[in-house]
């Protein structure tokens, strides 16, 4: 089955993006595979997690120009904007919630509203998210202050 990343499904969803798809292993994989996390990163706990990213935003950059930005309400509200290179916006909302340590997200357009778990690390001041089913690249993010593109 192809799957794109997050970011790349996102991107792809709004055609702001020029990423190739990325091969992945079934949905029903529940194990982390160690291979996928940065060496030295370290777990983040749900309630560290909760701390770090809920009233705060989530950034990244993809290889392309495009800009990601997920701000995470105090609910687990979240709201996504990507920008492409081209200046257009594109945008989904839905919600994340807590399930001991993992965090699972959920977009309203994005992956047909499909659930998907993850862990995240710390990892060289950043936050990386494995995708627990395996089906999906690491993704790299920036914790920024707040909700600085309004969202």
């Amino acid at each position: 089955m192809i799957r794109l990343g997050l970011a790349l499904a996102a991107c792809a969803w709004l055609a702001a993006c020029n990423e190739a798809p990325v091969a992945a292993g079934p949905r029903a994989a529940a194990a982390l595979d160690a291979a996928q996390v940065p060496p030295g990163a370290q777990r983040v706990s749900g309630a560290e997690y909760r701390r770090l990213v809920f009233g705060n935003s989530l950034e990244r950059r993809m290889p392309s120009g495009a800009e990601m930005l997920i701000f995470v309400d105090s609910n687990g509200r979240q709201s996504l904007r990507i920008r492409g290179v081209d200046g257009r916006d594109g945008r989904d909302s839905g919600t994340q919630t807590l399930n001991g340590d993992s965090v699972c997200s959920r977009w309203s357009r994005i992956d047909a509203g499909r659930q998907s778990c993850f862990a995240y690390f710390l990892f060289d001041g950043a936050l990386v998210a494995v995708d627990l089913a395996g089906e999906l690249q690491p993704t790299r993010f920036e914790i920024r202050p707040g909700n600085p593109g309004s969202l």
